[in-house]
């Protein structure tokens, strides 16, 4: 019967992708693709959601070359059984008769490699390092026919889909591997169904060639003084009250050419949710505390902050970027709370624990209690695993992508929130936002592992990559061997792919 399931799933693929573009299917995602799994020997429990956060659930899920159990009756859960040693397959998820495939990945990448040496027609030639002897191509998330894929010595070649003629902008994706080595994988985007050639037909809808700004909403430019309310008080040192910036200074400057001018495509600005009136928090060498200048202490999570101006200005600066071909991802705080938030007013149980039982307090223990460790006694941790406060918080969340045409998010401390919170803010996104190009970055310190394990089509799309960052510091200004920091660049293509979005950064408001 598991033959029988295998070849019906290699028949259906083989027609499926010679029919028109998919619109009877279920809103899942076809637009963007889906991003790869890398699958370790053995079994490998999956979550529908991680690839297809609009479908809760499949007919079935199947692959023409690895074993696919389901471990829940609606499929949304599933096991994937990989062979040892370098491989590239597909699974498909089944809904209506139709599927989408997700490329499933095997083995480390080593020092094979593959690049597109040119195009004709609708074709795409492939050059190798060795000879491939197995490769998938995916068209947006469907898997191409094995007959549109012609293996040679040193290379292989891609018909591309008719289908794609008709897509606008769309991409085509290879993955390859040879007896002994992955190659790394290939994109290639495409307009009305041939090759982008000429990167000036790149737009900020390409996420892999933007280059963001991060900015502090009242560090950068003072608009309009009149919004001005510093809180002058003599336990807040100058250096740490508010400074004026505001929504309407960045609107200035984006009109008048300042980030055109350093070939900016995508503006990352703080926070920009109400903060407390008052001083918080306490530095001791140098004394003072501070005020909320930069937007992390949220008391009214769907309020822009009176000091940054007014949702006319937040509106207004998404005009002027938009015209300015720019996107605008937003800084959202969902990890904790101010005391003062009416939502810790009404729900002071919502919070972790401040206490350990052995008597501790819960705070700044960023590894040991990296899920329930508050960050300061005024700002508490919200318990997001549990649902009745996940829920509500990814509503505050999603109001500003439904209220403002922002392009995203970049998101606080992602690995002190839980997986379902960020499985749960995304899927409500793709099904109330199905046409929107939406897209996530996180802030997660850690190993590749752990900030890699927030990447998923059904959770976030990318993360700062802070380990290329620490690197490029010891190389740049402490004398370590610039092979240390190309060993730690490629660590990073193996964990993440070779066409990953995360955030090669050189710096932030927590970084010189």
């Amino acid at each position: 019967m598991k033959r029988f399931v295998f070849l019906l799933a290699a028949a259906a693929l083989a027609c499926g992708c010679r029919s028109r573009v998919f619109p009877d299917l279920p809103v899942a995602g076809n637009a963007q693709p889906v991003v790869p799994v890398l699958l370790q020997a053995g079994e490998n429990r999956l979550l529908l959601t991680d690839y297809f956060p609009q479908w809760e659930q499949a007919d079935s899920v199947t692959s023409a070359a690895l074993e696919v159990v389901p471990a829940a009756d609606d499929w949304s859960e599933f096991v994937v059984t990989a062979p040892e040693g370098p491989f590239v397959a597909t699974f498909e998820a089944w809904t209506g008769g139709r599927a989408l495939s997700v490329a499933a990945l095997g083995g480390p990448r080593s020092e094979a490699w593959a690049f597109s040496e040119g195009c004709d027609g609708r074709k795409v030639f492939v050059k190798t390092s060795q000879k491939p002897r197995k490769a998938v191509a995916l068209w947006q998330n469907c898997r191409l026919p094995d007959e549109a894929v012609t293996l040679s010595d040193d290379g292989l070649t891609v018909r591309i889909p008719a289908d794609a003629r008709a897509a606008g902008r769309s991409w085509l994706r290879i993955f390859a591997a040879a007896d002994d080595a992955r190659f790394n994988d290939l994109l290639i985007p495409l307009a009305d169904g041939r090759p982008v050639t000429d990167a000036a037909q790149l737009t900020r809808h390409d996420k892999q060639a933007q280059v963001l700004y991060s900015l502090m909403i009242d560090r950068f430019e003072n608009g309009d003084s009149s919004n001005d309310a510093p809180l002058r008080r003599p336990d807040v040192l100058p250096q740490v009250d508010y400074q004026g910036g505001d929504l309407r200074g960045i609107a200035q400057r984006i009109e008048a050419g300042f980030f055109d001018s350093l070939g900016i495509t995508t503006l990352w600005i703080s926070p920009v949710t109400q903060n407390p009136r008052d001083a918080w928090g306490l530095n001791k060498e140098p004394f003072t505390r501070f005020s909320g200048y930069h937007g992390y202490w949220p008391i009214h999570t769907t309020r822009v902050d009176d000091r940054f101006g007014t949702s006319d200005d937040l509106h207004a600066l998404l005009a002027a970027a938009h015209a300015h071909g720019m996107n605008v991802i937003l800084d959202y705080v969902a990890n904790h709370l101010h005391i003062h938030s009416p939502v810790l007013q009404a729900h002071p149980d919502w919070v972790t624990p401040l206490y350990l039982p052995d008597g501790r307090k819960n705070l700044e223990l960023w590894d040991d209690e990296r899920l329930t460790t508050w960050f300061d006694e005024h700002i508490p941790t919200l318990d997001l695993e549990r649902p009745e406060v996940c829920g509500p918080m990814t509503d505050s969340a999603l109001y500003w992508v439904a209220e403002y045409d922002l392009d995203g998010f970049r998101h606080d401390a992602c690995k002190h929130i839980p997986e379902n919170y960020w499985r749960m803010l995304t899927r409500k996104m793709k099904q109330r936002f199905p046409d929107r190009d939406l897209w996530q970055i996180g802030e997660t310190y850690g190993s590749p592992e752990l900030i890699g394990s927030y990447v998923r089509s059904g959770m976030i799309d990318a993360q700062f990559d802070f380990n290329v960052y620490h690197t490029a510091l010891d190389v740049l200004t402490r004398g370590r061997s610039v092979r240390h920091l190309a060993a730690v660049a490629e660590q990073s293509l193996a964990a993440y792919g070779a066409h990953h979005t995360m955030g090669n950064i050189t710096g932030n408001h927590d970084k010189a």
